[in-house]
């Protein structure tokens, strides 16, 4: 559908010079299979997942047991990183202050160094 546009049509009804009435009629801007995948694709996010994201009719199901195969060594997920040294750090001033209640942001992406910028940074 890259570039694609429903046809639209307007019909003019006059009576003699008088515009009486005016009708347009636009194609429907999706077909019925397009319609049905948007809708299964919605039944498939909307159903219940586990912590993994897995859907859980198939992470419980009895047929999947043993199926299931977890990388051998972990991937560094960077932004959590950043959090997590971030409160073990702030913690580690008082490890017997309390944690409850407290929120912490997002990280943000800092820029690289002009020296190692690669084309990454975003203009402003």
């Amino acid at each position: 559908m890259h570039g694609w546009e429903s046809v639209e049509s307007t019909v003019f009804e006059y009576d003699g010079d008088r515009l009486i009435r005016t009708v347009t009629t636009r194609e429907p801007e999706f077909d019925a299979a397009e319609v049905a995948y948007l809708l299964a694709s919605r039944e498939i996010e909307s159903a219940p997942k586990n912590a993994l994201g897995f859907p859980l009719e198939v992470a419980i199901d009895p047929a999947n047991s043993g199926r299931f195969v977890a990388p051998t060594m972990p991937t560094t997920d960077f932004a959590v990183k950043a959090l997590e040294d971030s409160k073990e750090l702030y913690y580690s001033y008082d490890p017997s202050a309390s944690r409850n209640g407290h929120v912490w942001r997002n990280p943000t992406l800092a820029p690289l160094p002009k020296e190692v910028d690669d084309g990454r940074n975003k203009a402003d």
